[in-house]
């Protein structure tokens, strides 16, 4: 996301990298991904992405890797509180230095649900503060306590997003109906005086 006179804008979705998670057991889904450093995009392109196990003690860890320059991308998700799912450390290896995220949860999910977010998601690097890592169009789930996803955790971006379209649409068909209503009432009004000006005008005739 640049930032251009106080306005943010969406960076063209060419600078973004799709990664995607089949057949691990604990981690599955997708996710387009952006790094940039100082503003400038840094191109990721991924060989297939890994996950290293560790749900004996609760975390797994994603990991992308993309060479020229070489990147590595290692993403924690952590079992909370039992019955969730959190993505916690994000760690960015990049030529020879790292960046680390907080260990804040981010993206928590019910387990039976998948994560669900197409809006672009920022996720800054307190130490340093050049350095972004964007993530959108994002479908995520880890742990799961079923089969099937049962439900969508759906970003609190997309439905902030979504909410003016809703209430537009809203008040659209509002203005729609009270236009008709308006035009309905106006038309028995002529109706009604064209027809006390014959009554009248049959009168004089007689």
């Amino acid at each position: 996301t640049c930032l251009f006179a106080g306005v943010f804008a969406e960076a063209p979705d060419s600078e973004f990298s799709l990664i995607s998670f089949i057949n691990f057991p604990t981690i599955s889904g997708s996710f387009k991904i952006r790094l940039s450093q100082g503003n400038v995009p840094i191109h990721i392109a991924p060989g297939a992405p890994s996950v290293e196990d560790h749900s004996a003690d609760g975390y797994a860890t994603m990991k992308i890797s993309s060479a020229n320059p070489l990147v590595v991308i290692s993403i924690n998700s952590t079992i909370y509180n039992k019955d969730y799912f959190a993505v916690t450390d994000i760690r960015v290896t990049k030529d020879a230095n790292y960046y680390d995220t907080s260990p804040a949860n981010k993206f928590m999910t019910p387990r039976y649900a998948t994560y669900r977010c197409n809006s672009v998601i920022p996720v800054e690097f307190p130490d340093h503060n050049t350095t972004l890592l964007e993530f959108k169009e994002m479908h995520l789930r880890a742990f799961a306590s079923s089969e099937e996803s049962t439900y969508n955790e759906v970003c609190p971006r997309d439905i902030r997003i979504n909410a003016p379209v809703a209430a537009l649409t809203g008040a659209a068909i509002g203005c729609t109906i009270v236009g008709i209503f308006v035009c309905l009432t106006a038309y028995k009004l002529i109706n009604k005086r064209k027809a006390k000006k014959a009554l009248v005008a049959e009168n004089h005739t007689d």
